[in-house]
């Protein structure tokens, strides 16, 4: 089994996912090569396999010219060639595509090459990108424009920035570009992802669900010093982790909590920038990036309750690294967040009612062992392992027929 993996970055979750599934083929005997765009050091060590899709260049004026012209997708055609010609020397079974935006693909380039190659793809969507004009996730708006065609975008100076409203080109671009293909599956790590996709332009594509998988071995409840380091004994710790805090995280939501909690509680965020530390109150404790990821699981299992106001998510592997380390979850009913939780683990809110969240949280008592052993076993049906040998026999499947 050969297999071409491209993704978007080498980090956070779709960049750990990508890994984590090279891996298991390696491990299963088969040969594998990673691909990203150009991405700032972050202290990363690249496997042999990796391939470095176009470079630094290339990337900062495709970002601009996107900018400037609404043609996300249209550029970087060199940076394209480069890979295509990779993938055409590596002959792989299968072809698998994580997240495309970031521009640094030529889309339209590459999509021609995969009707002409004629080899399997699978496409795992970590968002809603691909179906819609502009925005990666349409739920705080709560817009379904992209179920006949975007318009009118209120979105479109967010991520992937644009200086007017892109939507339309991109719909019609996107629609064209992403339907051309006969031997494809999509992969959606939720279910609530795959019922999104059935009602978009992709919906003549097969879809499969493959729940994210966390690392079981790497998060487990660890030992911790972290109370004791931060004199919190008899508070109720609520924590709260992000890759990439923002409006989005409901990081306003951990701010509104900080005022209006007493003084039982104790909120930690992981994950803060030193500019968003300064914003937000003092009485919430900061942890900038936590490069280790045993230091990070010895957080979670300290924590009595793990919180993720998220208002828009698809399958956020910060709630199972929570449940794999003993700590319930109380998350907002967004995307598929509420599929992963089973009885005893944790709470779930309707999306954006924040009273109905804090009224939970005021009447939380100590974390107790009865739902830390819950926890711990709901997380066993997310196994990364699991994750990554149903890739592999989709990968099989695929390739046979």
């Amino acid at each position: 089994m050969k297999v071409f993996e491209i993704n978007s970055v080498p980090y956070g979750s779709t960049g750990r996912i990508m890994f984590q599934i090279a891996d298991m083929i390696r491990e299963q005997s088969g040969e594998v090569i990673t691909s990203c765009s150009y991405t700032k050091p972050r202290n990363i060590q690249f496997p042999t396999y990796h391939y470095q899709i176009g470079g630094i260049i290339g990337k900062f004026v495709h970002i601009k010219l996107a900018n400037c012209t609404g043609k996300h997708g249209c550029y970087s055609k060199m940076a394209t060639k480069g890979l295509i010609k990779k993938i055409r020397d590596f002959d792989p079974d299968v072809v698998h595509m994580h997240n495309l935006h970031g521009c640094f693909l030529n889309i339209s380039l590459l999509f021609d090459f995969f009707a002409e190659y004629g080899k399997p793809v699978v496409w795992t969507l970590h968002d809603c990108w691909a179906f819609t004009g502009h925005c990666t996730f349409y739920t705080m708006r709560n817009c379904f424009k992209w179920m006949e065609g975007c318009r009118g975008c209120e979105a479109y100076k967010e991520y992937p920035k644009c200086n007017f409203d892109d939507s339309d080109f991109q719909f019609r671009m996107k629609s064209e570009w992403f339907t051309k293909l006969q031997n494809v599956v999509i992969v959606t790590p939720s279910k609530w992802l795959a019922s999104n996709v059935k009602k978009s332009y992709l919906k003549k594509y097969p879809v499969v669900v493959i729940h994210n998988g966390v690392d079981l071995s790497m998060f487990k409840a660890e030992k911790s010093d972290f109370r004791k380091k931060n004199n919190l004994f008899n508070k109720i710790i609520l924590l709260g982790v992000a890759f990439d805090w923002g409006k989005r995280k409901g990081l306003s939501c951990f701010a509104k909590l900080a005022k209006e909690l007493d003084d039982r509680f104790q909120i930690v965020l992981a994950g803060i920038s030193t500019q968003q530390r300064k914003t937000l109150p003092s009485n919430i404790i900061c942890i900038e990036n936590v490069q280790d990821q045993k230091e990070l699981a010895a957080i979670y299992t300290v924590a009595d309750y793990f919180i993720n106001p998220t208002l828009e998510d698809n399958f956020p592997t910060v709630n199972l690294e929570a449940l794999s380390c003993g700590t319930p979850v109380i998350t907002y009913d967004t995307g598929g967040c509420g599929e992963m939780l089973k009885e005893d683990c944790g709470f779930i809110v309707q999306r954006g009612n924040y009273e109905e969240l804090l009224n939970i949280i005021r009447k939380l008592p100590e974390k107790s062992h009865a739902v830390t052993q819950a926890c711990i076993n709901c997380s066993r049906l997310y196994n990364q392992d699991n994750m990554c040998m149903e890739y592999i026999s989709l990968f099989k499947n695929i390739s046979l027929n």
